[in-house]
């Protein structure tokens, strides 16, 4: 699925959660519009956000299939299926010509980040969430992450 049809189905996701927001009183009367009480809140706090993440996405189109016929009626189609998430990589050790990354896939516990922390010239990259450390600390990252799936570039 390309990026402009994962935003066409949180677009239209968000356009059924709202339509139902919109007609929802907190489930106070059993007048058979927006929300039960059991998704109400949630269906309002989703219906303020202007995105919403993967799993707030699948979550919201699990629960709008119980409302299908409401939603049909005012229009609103909701879509077939969701697509999967990409699964990120994880507990890998990419060893490259200078420094080799370590890449969790998990928040690593604190005991994990001080070890990394005491291995020389350890850099953190907060957009990958992965640590970098000196190729001359192979062995030793080797044996303390001696699970990991070891990756030569």
């Amino acid at each position: 699925m390309t990026e402009e049809q994962k935003q066409d189905v949180e677009k239209n996701i968000l356009v059924c959660i709202k339509y139902l927001a919109a007609r929802c009183d907190g489930a106070n009367s059993l007048d058979g519009q927006g929300y039960n009480g059991v998704d109400a809140d949630f269906g309002h706090d989703l219906a303020q956000k202007d995105r919403l993440t993967y799993r707030q996405q699948k979550a919201g189109l699990k629960m709008l299939k119980k409302y299908k016929k409401q939603l049909e009626a005012g229009g609103c189609i909701l879509p077939e299926k969701m697509w999967e998430e990409e699964e990120k990589p994880s507990k890998q050790l990419i060893v490259g010509e200078e420094r080799i990354t370590i890449v969790f896939g998990y928040a690593p516990s604190h005991e994990e980040r001080d070890f990394v922390k005491s291995l020389l010239a350890y850099r953190f990259d907060g957009q990958s969430k992965n640590w970098s450390v000196d190729r001359d600390c192979l062995s030793d990252v080797q044996n303390r992450f001696h699970d990991f799936t070891v990756i030569t570039n």
